[in-house]
């Protein structure tokens, strides 16, 4: 079994945005239906986890704009 370095293996963000493009390629091809839907809701959580991948990871760990005003409990202007 070969070894694999750190350059042939994709980050976490990189597999998930694969995962995205693989969903979506799919639901192009159906037709409109709740299966094309299905298939659009899983692409978009893939890139909905690599945003909250990128946040938790990042150095300065600042929650999002929209929705700072709900995790202080003020209502959005």
């Amino acid at each position: 079994m070969a070894k694999r370095t750190p350059s042939s293996i994709a980050s976490f963000e990189d597999r998930l945005a694969k995962e995205a493009a693989q969903w979506r390629a799919r639901a192009q091809s159906l037709p409109p239906g709740q299966e094309r839907n299905d298939l659009l809701c899983r692409a978009q959580q893939c890139e909905i986890a690599a945003k909250i991948n990128a946040w938790v990871t990042s150095p300065g760990l600042q929650p999002p704009a929209e929705i700072l005003p709900s995790l202080l409990g003020k209502s959005p202007r």
